[in-house]
């Protein structure tokens, strides 16, 4: 028997808050990271009284590469989805009109005998009262 969901998409909801907090990490050390790093390269360099604009371009020359991977995983981080739009794209997956058919009519009979059974409980105890008064 084919089950309904598949276990590796059920290891894949249970992995996706650390993959999402770790994004999330990265995206702040980035934030903050790449300026500092800039700013470190730019005063550690000792030609950086004369030759400003030659020492800028070699501090984004070497950062260049950190700066396009940062990029690149922010770019792919943002598509990461969170736990519950997959559950969402899970529900829209499986719900077909024939489920919707069959679950509204298990659930009307279950609520209507479940009502039924209310009015019943509602009337015998009203109606011990009146007999006890």
């Amino acid at each position: 028997m084919k089950p309904i969901i598949s276990p590796w998409l059920i290891y894949f909801l249970s992995v996706l808050d650390g993959i999402n907090l770790v994004c999330g990490g990265i995206f702040i050390l980035g934030l903050i990271g790449i300026p500092a790093a800039l700013f470190i390269i730019y005063c550690m360099n000792d030609d950086y009284r004369g030759g400003e604009k030659n020492t800028v371009q070699k501090a984004f020359s070497g950062m260049k590469p950190y700066i396009i991977a940062y990029a690149i995983f922010v770019a792919v981080a943002c598509f990461i989805p969170s736990k519950t739009t997959v559950y969402q794209m899970i529900v829209a997956k499986e719900l077909t009109p024939n489920n919707i058919s069959t679950i509204t009519q298990a659930a009307g009979d279950t609520a209507e005998d479940i009502a039924d059974y209310v009015v019943d409980i509602i009337n015998r105890v009203s109606e011990a009262v009146k007999d006890n008064a």
